[in-house]
C-alpha cells in the first residue's frame, strides 16, 4: 500500500541495527543502494503519527465528506434509475405473462381448446414467470439497500465524529486496519505523502491529496 514515489517500489518497515528506531524505506534504495533511487529513510513513528493526523484534518472534515456524499449519492442516484428501469421493464414482463395465461385458461374453460394441448405452453409461461418474478426479488433487495447507503447530512456528522473518536482510541494495529479499508494507496515522496483513497462513506468513489508529511533528511 505504500509505496515511493520516485520509483514506484514499495516501501516497508524496517528497524536500524540498535533496535530502537524503525524506518519506512524503499525496497530499491534497500537492497540495491543510493543510486538507484533518491528516496530517504522516513522515521516510522513521526510517519504514521503525521498520516493520521492529516487523514483525521483533510481527509475526515465535514466539508470534504459532504462533497464526497454528495458525489456518492448522485452516483447512486443514477443507479438507482436504472435499477427503477429495470423493474418496471420487469413488472412489464410479468404483466404480459399473467395476460397471456388468463387467456389460455379462458381458452381452456370455454371448452374451445384441451388442457393437455395447452400444458406445455402454461408450464414454459410459469417458468418464465418464475424466472422474472425472481430477479424482480433481487431488484427490490438493491432498491432497499440502495435507501439504507444513502446517507443524509445528518448521518454524515454522526459518520465523522465516530471515525474521528476511533483515530483517537485506537491502537496502532487497529489504526492500520482502518486506513486500509479505504485508503487505496501512499506515495512518499521526501517531505510530501499522496494519499489516494476510496471515499469512507461510499467505495465508489475515489480522490487524491497531496499532503505534507515529513521534514527533508536523511537517515
Amino acid at each position: 500500500m505504500t509505496r515511493c514515489a520516485y520509483c514506484g517500489r514499495p516501501m516497508t518497515g524496517c528497524n536500524a541495527k540498535s533496535g530502537h528506531f524503525s524506518y519506512y524505506v524503499c525496497q530499491s534504495l534497500r537492497r540495491h543502494g543510493a543510486q538507484t533511487c533518491k528516496a530517504k529513510y522516513i522515521p516510522a513513528p513521526k510517519l504514521e503519527k503525521q498520516i493520521l493526523e492529516k487523514i483525521s484534518g483533510n481527509i475526515l472534515t465535514e466539508d470534504n465528506l459532504r462533497e464526497l456524499l454528495e458525489l456518492s449519492n448522485q452516483e447512486m442516484d443514477k443507479a438507482f434509475e436504472s435499477v427503477k428501469c429495470e423493474q418496471n421493464i420487469l413488472d412489464d414482463k410479468i404483466t404480459d405473462i399473467d395476460y397471456r395465461l388468463s387467456n389460455i385458461y379462458k381458452a381452456i374453460e370455454s371448452g374451445n381448446f384441451d388442457l393437455p394441448d395447452l400444458s406445455p405452453r402454461l408450464k414454459e409461461l410459469h417458468k418464465q414467470k418464475a424466472l422474472l418474478s425472481t430477479k424482480q426479488t433481487e431488484l427490490k433487495t438493491t432498491i432497499s439497500e440502495y435507501k439504507v447507503s444513502n446517507m443524509s447530512p445528518e448521518q454524515i456528522a454522526f459518520y465523522i465524529k465516530d471515525l474521528k473518536e476511533l483515530l483517537d482510541e485506537a491502537e496502532l494495529g487497529e489504526l492500520k486496519a482502518f486506513i486500509r479499508n479505504f485508503v487505496k494507496e501512499i506515495r512518499i515522496r521526501d517531505n510530501e505523502v499522496t494519499l489516494e483513497y476510496f471515499a469512507p462513506i461510499a467505495e465508489m468513489n475515489t480522490n487524491k491529496r497531496v499532503l505534507p508529511i515529513v521534514q527533508n533528511g536523511g537517515r
